[in-house]
């Protein structure tokens, strides 16, 4: 299993450090790496289900917002552990 890691700071100068293929561009394959951290942050199934609804209820641009909205939260999250 390929190891996740969370990042902590502005996503602009955060993703220029992370190499270009780091992540896959495609919808489908950015929920996976959004629900993989929230699995990692013991979010519940719920939790992790109303976020794959929210985000699929758009394009993607907003599909895009929704997963950098979960990643922020699985920061504080993963900081307070």
């Amino acid at each position: 299993m390929s190891e996740i890691k969370l990042y902590q700071g502005d996503c602009l100068d955060i993703m220029k450090g992370i190499p270009d293929k780091s992540v896959d561009g495609n919808a489908f394959a950015i929920m996976a790496y959004v629900l993989n951290a929230m699995k990692e942050c013991k979010m519940s199934k719920e939790e992790q289900s109303d976020y794959q609804t929210k985000a699929m209820s758009g394009d993607y641009d907003h599909l895009l917002a929704v997963s950098v909205e979960m990643i922020d939260i699985c920061n504080k999250i993963a900081k307070e552990s």
